[in-house]
């Protein structure tokens, strides 16, 4: 991963200066983004950010620069929707994001909020990456907030729409059709 830098003004609630990073990802469209996912759930967040659950790479070259980042934080499954032969509801897992802090810096992907303590998500997650644990795909297109639908209109376009399929398709009330509709078109 090759980090470029900015600090903002913005502080995260324990006053760690904010420094949000340009990363590419990849975005998936709905139906990609399923298949990129070895497990899709419905999970807890058990542990806050932390530099006790951070990992930041500084380059060897230039020690000021940062290489990768990353936090592997604690969730509790609360229903699996695909790969319930990889896991089972109620199992405490570590997933890797990409935002860490570190030394009173909050590192973060631009446009990226840090899963949040109590906060329940949908995950679209893979093992493909270098530490081989789960991890959410592609920052914001693979983790869909359940606990606080306002965060649905901070969403970009793209987002949003997958935000809006998976709600539909796992979590609410909707059934046959009028489901199925609503997952193939456009939102």
């Amino acid at each position: 991963m090759f980090a470029l830098c900015s600090c903002g003004n913005e502080s995260k609630p324990s006053e760690v200066k904010d420094v949000a990073v340009q990363l590419d990802y990849m975005w998936y469209e709905y139906s990609p983004l399923k298949q990129a996912s070895e497990i899709i759930i419905k999970a807890e967040i058990q542990d806050n950010l932390s530099d006790k659950n951070s990992m930041v790479e500084k380059d060897s070259d230039d020690p000021d620069s940062i290489s990768d980042f990353s936090a592997a934080r604690e969730i509790k499954v609360l229903d699996v929707y695909s790969g319930k032969e990889k896991i089972k509801t109620g199992d405490v897992i570590k997933v890797i994001e990409d935002a860490a802090i570190d030394k009173g810096l909050y590192y973060h992907s631009e446009n990226y909020e840090s899963l949040k303590k109590g906060t329940k998500y949908i995950l679209f997650l893979n093992k493909d990456n270098a530490a081989g644990e789960y991890s959410i795909i592609s920052a914001n297109n693979g983790k869909v907030c359940i606990s606080d639908l306002k965060e649905l209109n901070d969403l970009d376009e793209e987002n949003f729409e997958v935000a809006v399929k998976a709600l539909v398709e796992y979590d609410s009330e909707l059934r046959g059709k009028e489901k199925e509709n609503i997952i193939k078109s456009k939102v």
